[in-house]
């Protein structure tokens, strides 16, 4: 478990335990899962590496390849990567702009 400060939300601002949080993300279906954090924030970085684990067990158990993909993105890419979660964009538009200049995707599956 993480400090008494770290704290997981649903999209509904709904609170979640820490264990939640990493069972939920680690089931998602979707293609792409994207993790913000500040580059100075060991905790964060922990985080990250637990969500990483979950994900790859799951991935195992349903036999799909994953990838990850280590970059961060600037703030003008926020835009195309709100869009793309709202499921307004499609996800080959998502990398074709944020490929501009920037490395990009980590893939869950095809």
């Amino acid at each position: 478990m993480r400090t008494a400060s770290s704290f997981f939300f649903t999209e509904d601002g709904v609170r979640l335990e820490e264990e939640d949080f990493l069972k939920r993300i680690s089931s998602h279906s979707g293609q792409v899962i994207l993790v913000g954090e500040n580059h100075s924030d060991p905790t964060g970085h922990s985080l990250e590496k637990s969500i990483l684990k979950r994900v790859h067990k799951e991935a195992e158990k349903r036999l799909l390849r994953l990838a990850l993909s280590l970059e961060f993105f600037d703030r003008e890419a926020q835009t195309v990567m709100d869009e793309y979660v709202k499921g307004e964009v499609t996800l080959q538009y998502l990398d074709l702009n944020l490929s501009r200049g920037v490395f990009f995707l980590s893939r869950l599956g095809e």
